[in-house]
């Protein structure tokens, strides 16, 4: 009999229609998965609703609480301590026993930690990695800090708040001299590139300052590498208690830098339109050298032996450090001197990044899901085996 899994996706973020479409790619490649995937769907006012059919059907999300009810969902609801779904059928609610979740959900609390610490609380095991590791990787500002203190090299770079560019725009202009033009303004808490802007001038700096402060209240200005610049990405995923990385994506951008349109207006993550560079054999099975020119060849060679023992050493440090174990996307910028920079950390990437390991180690989604979810459990229970109780006499 097979265990029930949740397939949790939706919610209060910005990239809440990408979640969709990456819960239905790993809902209709897991057929013959060992878990039976619940789908779970979060509204953008943090409603919960369980799909009780057989297809699930992107459409279905246009117009959905004029048409839920019709479709198959059904309202449901988690309780603290207990690891059951409970389902709302009519006045009474029927209860579906849970052994784990598959966090589909970007951004928000799928991103945060705040999804993973409710699903612990309720003795649910999570797919992605701990909520300490998710707040720090979710928070631009906070994880620049992080790696600083790993040794690990990021871009140069300053920060500033909505109150500090209310009531000391003074400081903000002595930092940004500092940087000089061009810089890159980053809402701290955002991902999928939304409200990302390279900015040339003071007087687009003002205006763009604006827009990214509609998205965040605390905005990363980061010095903007883009004279030769190249964007870089690996993934990472433990399996029996070993970090498995990646090859390395070289992504196709069209912008100055790897845009929102660019992951998923175009062919985008969803479907791994990169360059894949293998740690070994420089090209992945799935890549042909002679597609690429001149200079896509050197870079290759120049990955190959001298830069990918670099990334992948420091993509290791940093899931380790900071306790992430479910699949997780390491975006990493090259300057014209190939010198790698740490940009961020991404840990519930677009389609769960899946094509990073399908089928370089995994042969099927199917598979690679299974491990996802067996490891959730490993993970869970080593944390319920640590003694959480003291006697204090206290009361």
């Amino acid at each position: 009999m097979r265990k029930n899994a949740l397939l949790i996706f939706g919610g209060k973020s910005f990239e809440h229609d990408i979640s969709i479409i990456t819960a239905l790619i790993m809902l209709n490649k897991a057929s013959s998965c060992k878990y039976n995937l619940l789908p779970v769907y979060i509204t953008k006012n943090d409603e919960w609703f369980f799909y009780a059919k057989d297809k699930l059907d992107i459409k279905m999300f246009k117009d959905f609480y004029n048409n839920y009810k019709a479709n198959g969902f059904k309202s449901a609801y988690l309780r603290i301590g207990n690891n059951n779904l409970f389902v709302k059928t009519g006045m009474l609610e029927k209860k579906i026993e849970v052994s784990c979740a598959l966090n589909c959900c970007h951004g928000g609390k799928g991103e945060n930690g705040g999804l993973t610490a409710l699903l612990e609380s309720c003795n649910i095991p999570v797919s992605s990695g701990s909520a300490l590791g998710l707040g720090v990787c979710m928070d631009k500002v906070m994880s620049k800090h992080i790696f600083k203190s790993l040794k690990v090299s990021v871009i140069q770079s300053f920060s500033f708040t909505k109150d500090e560019f209310k009531e000391d725009r003074e400081q903000i202009l002595k930092n940004l001299k500092k940087l000089d033009f061009p810089v890159i303004l980053k809402p701290s808490t955002l991902g999928s590139s939304i409200g990302i802007e390279v900015v040339k001038n003071m007087g687009d700096f003002e205006k763009q300052a604006l827009v990214a402060l509609e998205f965040d209240n605390t905005i990363l200005v980061e010095k903007a590498i883009l004279d030769d610049m190249k964007e870089c990405n690996v993934a990472c995923l433990k399996v029996d208690g070993k970090t498995v990385v990646s090859g390395i994506d070289m992504p196709k951008r069209r912008d100055e830098i790897l845009s929102f349109n660019d992951k998923y207006n175009s062919k985008g993550y969803f479907k791994g339109s990169c360059e894949k560079l293998d740690r070994k054999n420089c090209l992945a099975k799935d890549s042909k050298t002679s597609k690429l020119n001149i200079e896509e060849k050197k870079l290759i060679s120049t990955l190959r032996d001298k830069v990918t023992k670099q990334i992948i050493e420091i993509s290791k440090k940093v899931y380790e450090e900071l306790m992430l174990f479910g699949p997780v996307r390491i975006d990493f910028i090259l300057d014209k001197k190939n010198k790698v920079f740490l940009n961020e950390i991404n840990t519930v990437p677009g389609s769960l990044a899946y094509y990073f390991f399908v089928p370089y180690i995994y042969k099927s989604v199917d598979k690679f899901i299974e491990a996802i979810l067996d490891n959730a459990i490993i993970e869970f229970n080593s944390k319920v085996k640590v003694k959480k109780e003291y006697i204090t006499n206290l009361i």
